[in-house]
């Protein structure tokens, strides 16, 4: 019997993530601090964030999903972003920045 040669390939994950920066949309100076809460559609959480002394903050994301971002700091008003990583069919990157208003 001849030997068969069998070849397994393992394709790498997506690379895919949100990132931006936070700032105060009265004096547009960054915000450290914030919070940023990834959800699925169906409002599980996911993922959390705080953002660091420059105001970023990064989240990584899965392929073929639907997220909602909120954005949120005390005494302001929380922002929210709808992200859509279905049907993507190469690394991705978001870059979404917020002005928060307090």
């Amino acid at each position: 019997m001849g030997k068969a040669d069998i070849y397994h390939f393992v394709q790498p994950q997506q690379k895919i993530d949100v990132s931006g920066v936070i700032r105060n949309k009265r004096t547009n100076e960054t915000m450290q601090g914030v919070t940023i809460t990834l959800l699925d559609d169906s409002n599980f959480l996911i993922d959390e964030a705080i953002s660091n002394e420059k105001g970023e903050y990064v989240i990584k994301l899965e392929k073929d999903k639907k997220y909602i971002l909120y954005v949120s700091y005390k005494n302001y008003q929380f922002e929210r972003y709808n992200i859509d990583t279905d049907n993507l069919i190469e690394d991705m990157h978001f870059t979404r920045d917020f002005f928060l208003v307090n």
